[in-house]
């Protein structure tokens, strides 16, 4: 949530579902499911190369919000 520091409020802009803060934060939770979501498939071995699978979504959340940031 450190992305949504420092965000000034503008009601001159009407807000919708897809402003920066709540792409933030979908974007912080799919790093979350994802990250957790690696142990899981390992056990239960869903699919071949799940950890990889899973870090590369991760990694592309991420890359998401830094984008949106910048």
């Amino acid at each position: 949530m450190i992305f949504t520091i420092g965000q000034k409020e503008n009601n001159d802009i009407p807000l919708s579902f897809l402003n920066e803060n709540n792409i933030y934060k979908i974007c912080g939770i799919a790093i979350i499911v994802f990250v957790i979501m690696i142990p899981i498939c390992d056990l239960l071995h869903l699919f071949p190369k799940s950890t990889l699978v899973l870090e590369a979504l991760a990694l592309t959340s991420f890359g998401t919000s830094w984008l949106v940031k910048g």
